[in-house]
């Protein structure tokens, strides 16, 4: 990946005869498109010698220039090397290469430190054992082990996963947009309910979506057997 110049606050400008030398916005946009949620290295080496930290918080800003932020941590040994370099370097890492990412990565509890602003978000996504194992192990875990746990719902190789969104994607835009409108709506809005409330909520929202003429027409196609005209 390509080197960038950072700022005293951690934030990235391109070098932009680098990047232009080495990164066209093609190469940029297809690594980024196959490192969707993932993990990097960052590295650097502000003349005293050679740091690193793990970082799951890369994005992709501008493919032209190619640009990229990532966030650094105060309590991170590194940090401190990252942002008095002139240049660092984001290595975009792949599934086999989780060694490499231990190798820079360390848990928080492992140094006395409760990850207390990761488990607001984790025991929100995945079970509350398998979130609380997690948080006091601090241990590793791959992919296919992530997408038991749910924290993604898929996993696919680097070269499948065009294909696997598509996919996805084609049978969510299959279904009746009024549906999932109303549906998505009600999803994020009843998480931040009480029980009472959210049924309430869903009990509104099912009555709505009955009433419309989507899924007056669902419902008659299935009693006609007969695949479903959507309008819309």
């Amino acid at each position: 990946m390509d080197q960038q110049s950072t700022h005293a606050d951690g934030s990235l400008a391109p070098d932009s005869a680098l990047a232009a030398r080495d990164l066209s916005p093609e190469e940029f946009r297809a690594a980024f498109r196959n490192h969707a949620a993932g993990v990097a290295i960052v590295t650097a080496d502000p003349g005293d010698g050679p740091v690193g930290m793990t970082a799951t918080s890369v994005f992709s800003v501008s493919a032209t220039p190619p640009l990229l932020v990532f966030s650094v941590s105060e309590l991170s040994s590194a940090t401190p090397g990252i942002l008095a370099a002139d240049s660092v370097v984001v290595h975009l890492l792949g599934a086999d290469q989780t060694e490499l990412a231990k190798r820079f990565a360390t848990s928080g509890i492992d140094v006395g430190l409760f990850c207390a602003t990761p488990s607001v978000t984790l025991s929100r996504n995945v079970g509350r054992k398998a979130a609380f194992e997690m948080l006091v192990t601090g241990d590793f875990i791959d992919a296919e082990t992530a997408r038991r746990r749910g924290l993604v719902n898929r996993v696919a190789a680097p070269d499948a996963l065009d294909a696997e969104v598509e996919a996805l994607l084609a049978r969510i835009l299959d279904k009746p947009r009024v549906a999932l409108e109303l549906g998505k709506a009600l999803f994020y809005r009843q998480l931040e309910a009480g029980l009472p409330d959210a049924l309430a909520d869903a009990s509104r929202t099912m009555a709505c979506n009955m009433a419309h003429e989507t899924a007056l027409e669902g419902v008659q196609a299935f009693i006609d057997k007969r695949p479903p005209a959507w309008r819309g």
